[in-house]
């Protein structure tokens, strides 16, 4: 039986299609290789395409023949070394032969992807055997797919981006240099100078004609706006990304009816495009966490796109009727069966859901820290209470995570150490300001006499959060795949993680926390090895961390006031003296529902979103 995704490509994949007169195709039809699965290449259908009812497609080959089989594999060009992979991949196995090893960078198994090798053949006008820089830029393709578009899925899944390639090369001319530009940064025996430059006329030209504006120039444009900006180009990213919402809004590819429009009924490009605008719009939200600017970019903005269906679904190309912004908004009222949202999806209700609650952030006159807290808090309790419980599992059935709800996670930690933090007892150090990643220290930062009320219990969530946090990179991920734009959430809860290694942890608790920033710097020395800006927050990172802990112990005291003499727990914490009820051990402290994601390790990384943020001494069992 064909899907409807297929039967909608059918007339426009007939090009590719072999005949009964005998065409020449590649060993493996275009379905059978996106799966992984082996083809016996039979024409017009292959044997597997026949019996499952697909439509079955070629790609041409260059060489006009089928390959004979030889007794030692295809030569690997001596000017494209194996070493070209990114180094903290060395456990890879380099791409070959169609052999994807997806278990390493959190790509559910069965997600297809079509993987060329260096041996495989390539469409090509004069028939002629594939030339280096012809392989290259189909590898730096692979190296896209597997290490950047598994963060931010907007562009179509790699069988179909490379089925309407070879249909229209010259409007996807500007996306596919972008991606390439983009795999080069992940393969550092490739100069990603002259790709750049490339991408850079490319963009010229379009601004230059007269031509109209296309969703695909709206994911080129994203895209490359965060590879510039993570490139250490803030401004320049900054521009690139205000030019990306503009054409977009222009299109009005906020719209329901944009995909529609667009679409060519074809459910996976709607979906496409759907993608663009979801993506675009929690980017612009990660640009302003990272930079501190509220509200966002695209506050104003009242979208009316339905909501990105589920990674496997889009990868497959089975994609179901989309869900509304009013079903989501409204799915504390619905039935159980009706509450079943994407993982993508969550992560928009997430940012939407602070984009509302940080607005108060605003410059000018902006509203009192302890008030935008408790909105953050609101937000937060809302989102993780009504998560389901299929959702409460980051790790897929599979062994794989869940790229979507990672990114959810983190963002909530790392809002819980910015926001909580300022009311907390964790003092902040001038020196915290060479770190671009840092937020700007209260007013009365550095006042002794401060202190807020419900202090303790401030301090208690941040360093909660930083030990969540802490989990969430220990998990079975390659960092390098996730958005770089965790670089900044990495040093903002490393930095208060310094702070309290200051100012409360004793004796062996202090030597395991030494330890847990050992991990945040290994973290990001690994990602600064691709993205020079989190090179530059490596460094910053580093400065603060050796003024910081390079103190003796004699230096190191408690931020308090007379009347707060420090009392240390039998964990090696120094906290304040306050009622038992009200001031909670800090390390049993049950911070669950909120923010809190339960216990990492347990049941399969279970994330435990139930109970109540209140001290454990008040904590009902409610399980």
């Amino acid at each position: 039986m064909v899907t409807p995704v297929e039967s909608q490509h059918s007339d426009s994949m007939a090009s590719f299609a072999p005949t009964r007169h005998f065409i020449r195709v590649s060993l493996a039809c275009v379905q059978c290789r996106s799966r992984h699965l082996k083809c016996d290449a039979k024409a017009p259908r292959c044997s597997r395409c026949q019996t499952d009812g697909k439509q079955c497609t070629y790609l041409k080959s260059r060489r006009g023949g089928r390959r004979r089989p030889t007794s030692s594999p295809s030569p690997v060009p001596a000017d494209l070394p194996l070493s070209g992979l990114p180094p903290d991949c060395v456990s890879l196995p380099v791409p070959d032969e169609n052999v994807f090893n997806d278990a390493y960078c959190g790509v559910p198994r069965s997600i297809p992807m079509v993987t060329p090798t260096r041996a495989t053949t390539i469409a090509s006008s004069n028939g002629s055997s594939p030339t280096h820089s012809e392989v290259q830029s189909d590898d730096l393709l692979n190296m896209y797919y597997r290490y950047f578009h598994i963060s931010h899925p907007c562009v179509l899944p790699r069988w179909s981006f490379q089925i309407r390639l070879a249909q229209d090369p010259v409007t996807l001319r500007p996306l596919l240099l972008t991606m390439q530009y983009i795999g080069a940064l992940f393969t550092p025996s490739v100069n990603s100078g002259p790709l750049e430059a490339e991408v850079q006329k490319a963009f010229a030209d379009f601004r230059a004609g007269s031509g109209e504006p296309t969703g695909y120039h709206v994911q080129a444009f994203l895209l490359y706006s965060i590879a510039v900006y993570w490139c250490n180009e803030i401004e320049r990213g900054l521009k690139i990304l205000d030019e990306t919402i503009r054409m977009a809004l222009d299109m009005e590819m906020h719209l329901e009816s944009f995909a529609q429009r667009h679409g060519e009924n074809n459910r996976l490009l709607e979906e496409s495009w759907r993608r663009t605008w979801w993506q675009l719009y929690v980017v612009d939200g990660h640009v302003a966490g990272s930079t501190h600017t509220f509200p966002f970019r695209t506050s104003h903005i009242q979208p009316t796109a339905t909501l990105p269906c589920e990674e496997d679904l889009y990868e497959k190309g089975d994609i179901p009727k989309p869900r509304t912004l009013y079903e989501y908004d409204m799915r504390e009222f619905a039935d159980e069966e009706d509450q079943d949202f994407s993982s993508f999806a969550h992560l928009v209700g997430l940012t939407r859901g602070l984009d509302l609650a940080l607005s108060g952030r605003r410059p000018n006159n902006p509203d009192p820290p302890s008030v935008v807290c408790s909105r953050v808090d609101t937000c937060m309790r809302a989102w993780c209470s009504l998560i389901p419980p299929r959702k409460r599992c980051l790790a897929r059935e599979d062994g794989t995570i869940d790229e979507q709800l990672f990114k959810a996670n983190m963002l909530v930690h790392t809002y819980i150490v910015d926001l909580h933090r300022e009311l907390s007892s964790l003092a902040y150090s001038p020196i915290e300001s060479v770190s671009r990643c840092a937020p700007p220290a209260p007013s009365d930062a550095n006042n002794p006499n401060r202190a807020t009320k419900d202090m303790q219990i401030h301090t208690s969530k941040v360093l909660l959060a930083v030990d969540k946090f802490n989990d969430l990179l220990t998990l079975p991920t390659t960092i390098i795949s996730h958005t770089p734009f965790v670089i900044c959430m990495i040093a903002n809860t490393t930095i208060a993680h310094l702070s309290a290694c200051k100012h409360l942890f004793r004796g062996k608790t202090l030597q395991i926390e030494r330890e847990r920033i050992r991990l945040n710097m290994g973290a990001l020395k690994t990602l600064s090895m691709y993205w020079p800006l989190g090179k530059r927050t490596y460094r910053e990172m580093a400065t603060i961390a050796r003024d910081i802990l390079s103190l003796s112990d004699g230096d190191i005291s408690p931020i308090s006031n007379a009347a707060m003499m420090p009392n240390t727990t039998s964990h090696g914490v120094v906290m304040p003296h306050g009622p038992p009820a009200s001031y909670p051990d800090v390390l049993s402290f049950d911070f669950n529902g909120i923010f809190d994601v339960g216990d990492l390790f347990d049941k399969s990384i279970s994330y435990d979103y139930t109970a109540l943020s209140l001290p454990s001494s008040l904590t009902q069992d409610v399980s």
